[in-house]
């Protein structure tokens, strides 16, 4: 068993993006990723590496003349902790069940950032930043993936326990299944929405005609709501809108009510979709006009909405109370009259107040997830 290190390398990058294919295809309910996507993600020209401060090394491990694992590791100039210290993190992970090649990878990975960068603490998996991928699944493995969520074999956050990486925060994702149950959440919260109207506060849709300032918009709620977030990081206003490149031909203006203060300042803001995962499948990992096209032949699955996230801007919180119960009463309320059918809430950090929202539902967990940490 060997593993083989580099940065940029044509027919290393080709055979790393080829692994995490076959790897992914092993998994049920897999949504392929656009191919043209990952190799962009292996070249030069990509954001993540012109970052000022910001490092990588990819590394691909070989048993019997055959490719059996990969994985990088990425020192991002803008993640440090309280003290203003660097912290490493371990991405892009994809091996076959077997520990020992778990553990050369790992090895190797948290070894380069420790000997190289001096990293005392390694979070993973996180593939380039938060923004672009993060967490493993560790329960509910069974249930159908939708798009946007973590998505691996159960032994991958077993390998890195036994390698000796902790759990550092748990996610998890809540459901709201059949019709009559979203429209009684939405009726649940119908008042949060009234009050705020009467005090001056408004609620509209996304306006899809000026899609790229909505999505500045939106940029700018979300960069000031998850500052101080675990493992945030700042984004350009460009490379923000470049993560909804598929799923905004899927925006539903009805599903991303943003929410404007009685100055009228945009001030909080909520964000789910239909679920697009059978219409990127259906993509077969393509990008040009006949995966665009299979994409519109087979629309969003209304039955199914997703709640990724919502934000609101630091204030004075008293006066904003209620303001997410508000956003969820309106995602449910035009779910609803969408025909769904399940309302997904997803990826909800262990101890946020949003679990709150979800009133009688807090409690419907169906997946979990977790990011992981080790101090070499």
């Amino acid at each position: 068993m060997g593993v083989t290190a580099f940065t940029f390398d044509r027919a290393h990058a080709q055979a790393f993006v080829r692994f995490g294919l076959e790897r992914g295809s092993t998994i049920r309910g897999w949504i392929p990723p656009i191919t043209a996507a990952l190799h962009a993600q292996m070249a030069p020209e990509y954001p993540f590496y012109g970052g000022p401060g910001n490092h990588h090394r990819h590394f691909l491990c070989t048993a019997g003349g055959r490719l059996v694992g990969r994985v990088s590791a990425f020192v991002n100039a803008k993640l440090v902790d309280e003290g203003g210290a660097p912290i490493g993190a371990v991405g892009l992970f994809e091996a076959i069940e077997d520990e020992s090649v778990s553990r050369e990878l790992l090895d190797a990975a948290t070894g380069w950032l420790a000997s190289a960068h001096g990293i005392r603490r390694i979070w993973g998996p996180i593939d380039f930043d938060i923004w672009r991928g993060y967490r493993f699944m560790t329960r509910g493995f069974e249930q159908e993936p939708f798009f946007g969520e973590p998505t691996n074999p159960p032994w991958y956050p077993e390998h890195f326990a036994r390698f000796g990486f902790t759990v550092l925060q748990t996610w998890a994702t809540r459901e709201v299944r059949g019709r009559d149950a979203i429209v009684g959440l939405a009726r649940a919260t119908e008042a949060r929405v009234r009050a705020f109207e009467a005090r001056g506060y408004r609620f509209r849709p996304l306006d899809r005609s000026r899609l790229s300032e909505e999505l500045g918009v939106l940029h700018a709620l979300t960069s000031a709501s998850f500052e101080g977030f675990l493992g945030f990081t700042p984004i350009p206003r460009e490379e923000f809108e470049g993560l909804f490149a598929i799923s905004r031909h899927a925006l539903v203006p009805e599903l991303i009510p943003i929410v404007s203060a009685p100055g009228g300042e945009p001030v909080a803001f909520a964000a789910a979709l239909p679920d697009i995962a059978p219409a990127v499948r259906a993509m077969r990992g393509g990008h040009g006009a006949l995966a665009r096209l299979r994409f519109r032949l087979l629309p969003p699955r209304m039955r199914r909405v997703v709640l990724f996230f919502g934000g609101m801007l630091p204030g004075d919180l008293r006066e904003r109370a209620g303001l997410g119960r508000a956003g969820v009463h309106l995602v449910a309320k035009h779910a609803a009259a969408l025909g769904c059918e399940t309302l997904i809430v997803a990826l909800a950090a262990s101890g946020n107040a949003s679990a709150s929202l979800m009133g009688e539902h807090r409690h419907a967990v169906t997946r979990e997830y977790a990011l992981f940490e080790l101090r070499p």
